[in-house]
This record gives C-alpha cells, structure tokens and sequence, in this order.
C-alpha cells in the first residue's frame, strides 16, 4: 500500500513538471513581449519564442502561448497577424528540424530569426523611420535568441552543471540583461519587481554558485536597467549590495541578510530614494534567502556545480607527498644498513695453509694418539713423523684424495695402521670440501641478500626523490583545458595540471561519470597540449570519474622477432623478451641457456622472468645482473646463461647495452652498421661479474639488431655485418626474418643450435 502511494506521489511531481515549466514560460512571453528599450526599441518581441522552437519546445503549446501574449500585451492585428507568421515559419523550421533529428547550428537560427524579423519590419511599417527602429528589433532579437539557445543548450548537455566557457557565460549573461530589461517595464502597484528579483539573484547565486557570482549578478542586473532607461541608480545599488553580500558569504545567512537591508537603507538614502514601500522587495527577498534549506541549497549546488576543491587538493597531495617521501628515505636508510651487516656476516673461505695444517693435525690425532707405537715414533722420528703427514696432506689436495700407493717408504715400514690412515685423510679431505661448499653457499645467500637490500635501498631513495618533488599548478592552461572541454560538454569539476619531470606533462581530471568520454579527451588533450596524451590511471568512485592523462614518450618503438628451433630438438634454449616499461623505457633481451632442450629452456625462462620482475621493480642494472649471477651460482653446475640487454630510453633514445656473454649486436642506421661487442663471460660462471654497459643514443628510424649466438655461428661477424649494412630498411619483422633465414641457408636448412633474432625500430611518437 505504502509502495502504491509512493509512487502515485512520484507520478504526480512528475506531470506537474511540465506544467510550472509552461507556466513559466507564459509569464516570459508576457515579460518580454513589454521591454522596451528607451521606450523606443523592443529587443524581445520574438526571440525567446524562436530560441524554444529551436531547443525543441513543444510547438504546439509554445506557439499558443506566444498568440496569447502577443494578444493581452498588444491586441492589434499587426500583432496577431505578425505573430501567426512567426509561428508558421518558426514551426515549420522547428517540424523539419525535428525529422531530420539533428542539432541546429547557431547560425541557422540567426537565419530563421532574422526571416521572422523581416516580417514584423513587413507588418509595422509605417514610414522610413519605423523601418530603421524595426530593423534595429530584428537584429536584437535575433541575437538574444542565439544567447538564449547556446545557453540554455549548454545547461541542458551539461545535466545543468554551471562550468561554463567564456562563450557561454557571455550569452547567459546577455539573456540575463535582457531579462532585467524586460522587468523594468513591470510594474505591481509599490512593488519594486526588479530589485525583488536582483537581490534574490544576488542571494542565491552567491551560496549555490562561488561567492564572486553574486558581484557578477549584481552587476549584470544593474546593467539590464540601465539598458532600459539609461539610469544608474540600479547598477549602483546591486553592485553595493552583492558586495556587501560577498564580505558576509562567511557569516550565517541571517547576517547576509541584515547587512544587505542596512546597505539598502544606506544607499536609498544618499540617492534621495527614501520610503517605506521601497523597503519591502529586499525584505521579502530576505526572508525567502533565509527560508530556504541549506539541504536544498547543497542538493541544488551538487546538480548545478561541482564544488571546486582543487587548491585543497593540491596542498593536501603535496603534504602526503613530503610525508612519503621522508618515510621512503627512512625505509631506503634501513634496507642500507641491513646490507652492511649482512655483508659483514660472509665467513669466506679458509685459506689452504690453515687448512692443510688444521687437516694435518687432525690426522695425527685420529690415527696416532691412541696407537701402541706412538712414543717410540715420536722419540725417535718427531721432526720426520708430522712431515710425512703433510706430504700426504698435500697430495690429498691436488688429486682429492690419496690411496696406498701414495704413502712414503718409512711410513709404511713402521705404521701398523697403514688403512685407517688413509681412510683417515680421505674422510678429513671430503669433510673440508664439503665445509667450503656449504660456506661458499652461505656467503654468497648472504651477498644475494645484500644484493637485494642494497637494490631496494636504491629503489626506495628513488621513489623518496620523485616523491618529494612539488605540484606546481598552472593555472592558465588548466582554464584554457577546462575552457576546451566544456565547448565539447564535457564538464570537469576539477582539474590539476603539473610537470612530473621535463619531459612529462599530467593531467588530472575529475569527472561526472555520465559526461566520461575517453577519446574525445584524449583528443582535445592532445590538441591543446600539442603533443600526444595517453591515460595512465582511471577509477570511478560515486559516480565520479578520476582519470589521469600523461604525455606520451617522445619516441615509439616498433619490435619483430625471428625464431627457429636447432635440429632434432623440440625445445629451444633460446628465449626473448619485449617489454614496455612503466617508466617509459623499453627491454629488449635474448637469454641464451647454453646449449638447446628443456633443461637450458627452463633456465633461459627463469632467468628472463626475472630479469623482467627486477626492471619492473625499478632496479638498476648493477643489482640485477649481480643478483642473477648469484642465483645461477647456487643451481646444478654445468648450467650457464649468456644474456643480451637492450634498455632503449623512449623519452630521449639514450640506450644501454649489457651484454654477458652475449655474441657482438648490431646498430643499424642508414647505410652505417655500429658493432656492440662485449667480452664478459655468461652468468652462473663466475661468483661475481664485472658489469659493462655500453650507451649510445639512438635517433628516429635506427635499428637495433640482436642474435643468438646460433645465428653468430652460422654467420660469421663480418658476414653478418656486411648483410645487415646492405638490407634495405623495411620493418622490424622483414628484418629479422630476412636474417634467420640467411643463417638458415648458410647451414642448408638444418641449424646446428638454436637461433633467435631481434630487431627494433625507433620512432617518432606523433600526435
């Protein structure tokens, strides 16, 4: 039952929308069709009546309304024969338009309005003089209709929302003008229409829209009377009382009010204006201001406007920035530290002197200490007795054990434990190696671990730096952008323009989801900045978009890749890499795992996965390739990785080439072919590598070239870099196929290793 009446109730608000809307309109006509201007010029006879036939009105209730008025105001013949002839050819047009279902233009209704124009000049003449006065109503109306139309569209695409660019504030305030024009001719006993109206304007545009909109009101409603009669005495006092309203916007509305009475009282005073009766207007629209809800009020504010919080914003972003940033460096300080004294913690490995004389020790104490002849040997060979034991130590350490064949003559013609020495030394050897094995472990965990720490500390410091750096608002170009974006209804409610670095620019934008149009920004982004604009994060809360855009890098990197598998084998060793990184650089990478099959497969993959997870991770070079070799140390031996890394800088084309391993790339511009080369050993085979990182700048439209060391084999390097020097420049993937399938001729179509080709191609990134 509830349900029921909840939505009769709903249905009745409804239908009587429509009504009030109407009824509105009536009482316009009725103004407008009584405005003079200098009792001569009547610039809204017909103007609001085209603009509503062409912001689709309903023709039929518009025009019936516009007879009516036409009749009470005036009641001549002229004037209904006039006012017939608008309604034919405005509703003809209007009928048209609404077939053809399309927006009409701004100059279209110029052009309907100036027609219906021309008859009134038809039907008023009365000499040369009236053809001037007419002539100068056709051009008013005319362009008060156009006003009409580009406002009331705008308000209407925008659901209303009051973000205005500078062409559509012009054309509303020009209509308010008008408005305020016609008003003056309205008259209701000592009731002052006019001033009732601009001070409600006045009240009400300063809490709903930002408070400086009840100056601009006040003034605008000032000018609309002195357009009327010429006077100033209007002007004057909305433009007091709106600045009296605007140093009380802080205060509760009660003040607000008091102080725009006293104001009025003040100022009729020093104009000479004085009586009771004058009074009333700015009370009763006092009282209205002060009766209003301020939940109506703030419902009213979120329909029309989106609050403008953006300077919050901004000082709010950069108090969290320095916050993280100090917390980062606090953090990046830790991880340091935790790398010292890890590497602190590595043992090393004992040095063989020690070793051998600690072994040495250790033999003669199992096998002679409890032996019947000890002090018969001792007192008699002592100086010879340890020596022949360290004889047997050292052999033990160049062959990695010893055997009966290897004890000295004056051992085994007195020791009657001729076994149990062996057997002895041999264990002590296994023991040491096994220690050194399980310590060399341990210390190069606790390196990797540094390694680790010592990356992140790197990372975080990073992150502390680009953290700190300020928004830095540009205020002209985020008008100007929001200016652009509301020519194309697309309302933003907020907007923060800054530099992230020299060469980036973002753009963040806070809009209503129902206005939300991705391409359409990205495009006008794009035309206004002069440079291409991408979106970097979107997210959508409350119905409220949050998108941020970003220059895009200066340069776009096209990739092809080329791949064949050796013969007899199932499963490539060779693996590749294409990754675009968030920070605007590029990865290319080939990882070689030795030899062709699964097992170099696995390694090749894991090794590239996490090659990626650590460039994604933002560490550097150093720390990655390190850390690499680290943990291939520590897998089955015998298992080696050449690795060749490509790092191309989208924003500046500056390169790095690492290369451990890795056969000699190629750098390939115009008829000019650069050889990277490198001399490094591949990864796993060494507990610790020198790092070379060769850097080079590339410039649009060069090729950087990458093989494994399959395709090196079956080309020799002059070969190679004859043929690539005299390739025609096609695209990245012609390339590479073109250059697997020479060293698959030269091997007659049956690979010896596995072969992989890369090749990339720099470019501009045009908007």
């Amino acid at each position: 039952m509830q349900s029921a009446i909840t939505t009769k109730s709903r249905v009745i608000k409804v239908s009587l929308i429509p009504f009030f809307k109407y009824f509105l309109y009536a009482i316009l006509f009725l103004i407008f069709c009584n405005s003079k201007i200098m009792s001569t010029y009547s610039p809204t006879t017909f103007g609001f009546f085209v603009a509503l036939i062409f912001l689709n009105e309903n023709i039929f209730y518009t025009s019936t309304l516009f007879l009516l008025s036409q009749v009470l105001v005036n009641g001549s013949i002229y004037s209904i024969t006039f006012s017939l002839v608008a309604i034919l050819i405005c509703g003809v047009a209007g009928l048209i338009n609404k077939k053809r279902g399309r927006v009409v233009r701004i100059y279209e209704v110029a052009i309907f309005s100036f027609i219906v124009g021309l008859s009134l000049i038809y039907f008023k003449f009365d000499g040369i003089q009236s053809i001037y006065i007419n002539l100068i109503d056709n051009i008013l109306n005319t362009f008060f209709a156009c006003s009409v139309v580009v406002f009331v569209r705008a308000m209407k695409n925008r659901r209303f929302n009051f973000n205005l660019n500078v062409d559509e504030f012009l054309c509303g305030g020009i209509a308010l003008v008008l408005l305020f024009c016609s008003l003056q001719s309205v008259n209701f006993a000592y009731f002052d229409v006019l001033k009732f109206f601009g001070i409600l304007i006045i009240f009400f545009g300063g809490v709903i829209l930002p408070s400086y909109y009840s100056i601009i009101f006040g003034v605008i409603c000032g000018i609309g009377s002195f357009v009327c009669n010429g006077g100033l005495e209007y002007i004057t006092l909305f433009s007091i009382i709106a600045i009296i309203d605007y140093i009380f916007k802080d205060l509760k509305r009660i003040y607000q009010v008091f102080g725009v009475i006293i104001a009025d009282i003040v100022i009729s005073l020093l104009l000479g204006v004085i009586g009771f009766f004058s009074f009333i207007p700015t009370i009763v629209a006092g009282i209205i201001f002060l009766c209003v809800k301020s939940s109506l009020i703030n419902k009213i504010k979120h329909c029309i406007f989106l609050i403008n919080t953006g300077q919050n914003i901004k000082n709010l972003l950069n108090q969290n920035r320095d916050r993280l940033a100090k917390k980062l460096e606090y953090t990046s300080q830790i991880f340091y530290e935790m790398d010292k004294n890890f590497r602190k913690m590595v043992k090393g490995k004992l040095d063989k002197s020690s070793a051998k004389e600690m072994i040495c020790n250790e033999a003669i104490r199992e096998n002679c200490e409890n032996c019947k002849n000890r002090l018969k040997c001792i007192k008699s060979y002592n100086s010879e007795h340890k020596k022949v034991f360290e004889n047997l130590i050292n052999i033990g350490f160049e062959k990695n054990k010893i055997s009966l064949i290897d004890l000295p003559q004056y051992l085994t013609t007195r020791c009657i434990r001729l076994n149990q020495v062996v057997m002895s030394i041999n264990s002590l050897l296994q023991n040491y190696k096994n220690y050194a094995k399980v310590n060399a472990e341990l210390d190069n965990s606790k390196i990797l671990i540094a390694e680790q720490l010592k990356g992140i500390s790197k990372v975080l410091n990073l992150l502390s730096l680009s953290s700190n750096e300020k928004v830095l608002q540009n205020k002209g170009l985020e008008q100007k952008l929001k200016e652009t974006l509301a020519y194309e209804n697309i309302v933003v409610g907020d907007i923060v323009c800054f530099e992230r670095d020299e060469t980036t620019c973002v753009v963040s934008l806070t809009i209503r989801m129902l206005d939300y149009n991705d391409a359409k920004i990205t495009d006008i982004l794009s035309k206004v900045l002069n440079y291409k604009i991408v979106r970097e994060d979107y997210k959508v809360i409350d119905d409220l978009v949050y998108a941020s855009y970003a220059s895009a890098s200066t340069y776009g990197f096209a990739v092809g890749v080329a791949k064949l598998t050796k013969a007899g084998s199932t499963t490539s060793g060779d693996k590749h890499s294409m990754l675009k990184l968030s920070n605007n650089k590029y990865l290319l990478a080939i990882c070689d795992g030795m030899g062709s099959g699964k097992t170099a497969s696995e390694k090749s993959e894991n090794s590239l996965s996490l090659l990626e997870n650590f460039y994604r991770a933002g560490f550097d070079e150093e720390t990655i390739i390190n850390s690499l070799n680290k943990l291939l140390n520590f897998t089955s031996e015998g298992v080696f990785s050449a690795l060749d890394v490509s790092v191309i800088d989208l924003k500046s084309g500056e390169t790095d080439f690492i290369k451990q391993g890795a056969v000699a790339g190629y750098i390939k511009s115009n008829e000019d072919v650069v050889k990277i080369d490198s001399s490094a050993l591949p990864l796993g085979i060494l507990d610790d590598v020198n790092i070379k990182i060769t850097k080079t700048v590339l410039t649009p439209d060069d090729f950087i070239i990458m093989v494994s060391d399959g395709v090196a084999d079956a080309l020799s390097g002059e070969v190679l870099e004859e043929y690539i020097k005299y390739l025609p420049k096609k695209s990245p993937q012609e390339i590479a196929d073109c250059i697997l399938n020479k060293a698959k001729l030269s091997q007659k179509n049956y690979p010896q290793d596995d072969m992989t080709v890369l090749v990339g191609k720099l470019y501009y990134n045009c908007a």
